[in-house]
C-alpha cells in the first residue's frame, strides 16, 4: 500500500468499529493484511457494537452472584471483543448488545 503504516493507522483510527470490521473483511491480499494487522496494534478505535451471548441467570438470594462455575465466567467475553483485543486494538466507547437484557425505557 502506498499509504504506509502511519497512513493506514490514521485511517483505521478514524473509522468506527463497524467500518473497521468491513475494512478487515475487504482486504484480502497478504501485504495489505500484514499492514492492517500492524496498524491495529495499539490504535484506539471507538464505536464497536459487540453482540453478546445471553447473560446467565442470577442467584436470587445474592443478585451480585452468577449461578455457575468459575470456568463459565471466562465465556462472558464476547467473540467480537476478544477478536479486537487479540489484534491489539485499544477498544473505547463500545456497546455490548445483550439479547436477554430488559430494555430500560
Amino acid at each position: 500500500m502506498t499509504l504506509g503504516e502511519a497512513g493506514i493507522k490514521g485511517i483505521v483510527s478514524f473509522l468506527d468499529g463497524t467500518e473497521n470490521m468491513r475494512l478487515n473483511s475487504a482486504i484480502l491480499y497478504r501485504e495489505g493484511r500484514e499492514l492492517l494487522m500492524k496498524a491495529y496494534k495499539g490504535t484506539v478505535i471507538r464505536g464497536f457494537v459487540f453482540p453478546h451471548p445471553e447473560l446467565p441467570d442470577l442467584d436470587s438470594a445474592n443478585p451480585d452472584c452468577y449461578l455457575g462455575t468459575k470456568e463459565d465466567d471466562q465465556d462472558f467475553v464476547c467473540d467480537g471483543l476478544q477478536w479486537a483485543l487479540d489484534k491489539g486494538i485499544n477498544v473505547r466507547d463500545f456497546t455490548l448488545d445483550i439479547p436477554n437484557l430488559p430494555d430500560k425505557a
